[in-house]
């Protein structure tokens, strides 16, 4: 009994936890998603002209100013966070209508994330943007490649359209591999919430790979508070020892590490008696 409760938890909790880590990083990566700076809306109407008598020179002061302080460290991280450079080919504007448009090798760079398209559009009077055409997101340990990529920043919203496909190598920080190897997720689009708490659903023919274990469905969703991962319809796990299991749909509790699978619930699993504990 043991160990086909050990074999439902490897084949149930395990695969669909690598949707959690997916979307999970996904939606820290919207918090980066960099604005398109707008263009001035006007050039100075003229240069300032020197004045016509000579200014007395000013009294020192008695005491000596301080040296300026250097901002705290708080404020410089803010300050690089929110630094964006961005080069390409051509750029038009339309101060009138508030719409910008760059493109020919578009490259938006956001502290270490890289967005790069053929084509981005910023509106900067319904604060949306949207990068079309070979789009790639890249950050250490993390590469996301889609047709399209839309951000509505007054809905802190954004949507990856078409030929969907993240890897994730590393962890969150970027720092350590993912234990069980790199984990693809594949899916027709892909739509996130980055204000907490945050909330991403993966649509349209949804896979996850990651080694042996293979999770498939049309719909997965991951909210944060509380942690779970709804899968709905066609959910299917797999490992390529030959274990399945299918259901109409399975809540996975992340931080209880259980799992519900309902309706027309089928399964067959290998089980390894070497392993029998």
């Amino acid at each position: 009994m043991y160990l086909y409760r050990k074999t439902l938890l490897s084949l149930f909790f395990f695969p669909a936890f690598i949707i959690f880590l997916s979307l999970n990083i996904v939606l820290s990566q919207g918090q980066s998603t960099p604005p398109l700076p707008s263009a001035p809306s006007a050039l100075p109407s003229a240069i300032p002209s020197l004045p016509s008598s000579p200014v007395p020179p000013a009294t020192p002061p008695a005491v000596p100013p301080a040296p300026p302080t250097a901002p705290p460290s708080s404020v410089r991280d803010d300050e690089e966070k929110s630094r964006v450079q961005i080069s390409s080919d051509n750029l038009s504007g339309d101060d009138n209508k508030k719409m910008f448009r760059f493109w020919g090798n578009v490259n938006i760079r956001q502290k270490d994330g890289l967005l790069t398209s053929d084509e981005a559009v910023y509106n900067s009077k319904t604060k949306e943007a949207y990068a079309n055409k070979n789009v790639k997101f890249t950050r250490p340990g993390t590469i996301i490649t889609s047709d399209k990529v839309t951000v509505y920043y007054e809905e802190k919203r954004g949507i990856w359209e078409g030929n969907v496909h993240i890897v994730q190598e590393k962890n969150k920080k970027g720092d350590q591999p993912i234990k069980g190897g790199p984990v693809n997720l594949y899916c027709d689009s892909l739509e996130f919430f980055w204000e907490k708490p945050r909330k991403g659903t993966a649509s349209g023919k949804v896979r996850v790979d990651q080694g042996d274990k293979h999770v498939s469905c049309d719909k997965a969703t991951y909210t944060e508070d509380p942690q779970t991962i709804l899968m709905e319809n066609n959910v299917k796990l797999e490992r390529d020892d030959g274990s399945w299991m299918t259901c109409d749909k399975m809540t996975l509790h992340v931080k209880e590490e259980t799992v519900e699978g309902e309706g027309n619930v089928k399964g067959d699993f290998v089980v390894d008696k070497n392993k029998l504990e």
